[in-house]
């Protein structure tokens, strides 16, 4: 038991220091393969009442973006669980489109109304999961763009 609680930290610890700035090129080549493991699989489509739109839909465009928005190597094994936590998100926060970033322009290009943002909680950490809310032949739909560990 006492080995498994240190070999599970030394695993943590190896993932903290995986990250974009240290590790440049071992991180770009684990978030490869993580994205290449994701995109074989099936896309996700979820109608749930509990979810703020009631629709959300993760394909390939959606690990690409998510898969990108990680920082480091615990991101990255989080964001390889999540196509199996997607059905079981609900109580979204809803977010407006932030007018002082610089993308906000780009975001209402591309079709988001808002933004909804839910917590996934894995093992002992809370992730964010961000989604952009877009209409689509007159349904709302969410799609997923970003996931992160909280900041305690």
């Amino acid at each position: 038991m006492e080995c498994a609680r240190v070999d599970e930290a030394a695993r943590r610890a190896e993932l903290i220091n995986l990250n974009v700035w240290d590790n440049k090129e071992k991180f770009r080549e684990a978030q490869a393969e993580i994205r290449s493991e994701m995109l074989q699989a099936e896309p996700v489509r979820i109608d749930n009442k509990r979810l703020y739109s009631k629709h959300l839909y993760f394909g390939k465009n959606e690990i690409k973006s998510v898969i990108a928005h990680c920082f480091n190597g615990l991101e990255l094994e989080a964001a390889r669980q999540l196509p199996a936590l997607l059905p079981e998100l609900k109580n979204g926060r809803y977010e407006h489109i932030n007018m002082r970033r610089r993308n906000y322009r780009q975001k209402i290009r591309g079709g988001v109304r808002n933004f909804v943002v839910y917590g996934v909680k894995i093992g002992d950490d809370m992730y964010e999961l961000k989604c952009e809310v877009k209409f689509n032949e007159r349904v709302i739909i969410e799609y997923p763009y970003s996931f992160k560990i909280e900041k305690k």
